[in-house]
């Protein structure tokens, strides 16, 4: 069973907010992060190997080099779930490329069917727990 921290208020309702780092730890999430290179010189690039209920999945992620950060397995997890989260909420490539300043053609599709269907694996990934972990609450330092 989770436990649940750090109480808020939203809109004059008590909402509860766990910890993302505390979820991690409650369900036994393991993450191993590796450097790879990145195509853009003013990224950094990041594999991250994740376990959880005997299954695995890895992501690669980039961050601004200038950010300095070294990423944590949470700030990894943070990433990834944000950017299922966000390329959900388009209901098509033609928003998705308007929203992002894309020029729309082949290589932007191919970016945006990799982004769905990377999107569509995590969800798969963590089942009903993907629910929990895209409200826990993480800060990336």
């Amino acid at each position: 069973m989770l436990k649940f921290q750090n109480t808020t208020y939203v809109s004059g309702m008590n909402k509860t907010q766990m910890r993302l780092s505390e979820a991690i730890r409650r369900e036994k999430i393991t993450a191993c992060i590796v450097t790879i290179k990145s195509r853009d010189p003013n990224t950094d690039g990041w594999l991250v190997y994740l376990k959880y209920k005997g299954k695995q999945y890895k992501s690669d992620f980039y961050l601004p080099k200038d950010d300095g950060i070294i990423p944590t397995g949470a700030d990894a997890i943070k990433i990834i779930l944000d950017l299922s989260t966000t390329i959900e909420n388009y209901r098509s490539i033609h928003e998705w490329a308007r929203d992002l300043g894309i020029e729309y053609k082949l290589d932007s599709r191919e970016i945006f069917a990799r982004q769905k269907e990377r999107s569509k694996e995590i969800q798969d990934f963590f089942g009903e727990l993907y629910f929990t972990l895209i409200n826990c609450e993480h800060n990336i330092e």
